[in-house]
């Protein structure tokens, strides 16, 4: 079962490229944190029916 601790590792280890990637498709630094922070509260709300590759859901 996937817990607290596997999703801080998640976030710990993907938010840098996860924010790189969301300010290509906005072009604004603060939109694009906007757009990280959105994707992992939901990605945490499913966080346990996540599958053994979560990067669909990020």
């Amino acid at each position: 079962m996937r817990d607290r601790a596997d999703f801080e590792r998640y976030v710990e280890q993907r938010s840098d490229r996860m924010l790189r990637t969301a300010y290509l498709l906005c072009r604004d630094w603060a939109t694009a944190e906007d757009l990280v922070q959105t994707a992992l509260a939901k990605a945490w709300l499913a966080w346990r029916r996540v599958g053994d590759n979560p990067d669909p859901y990020g």
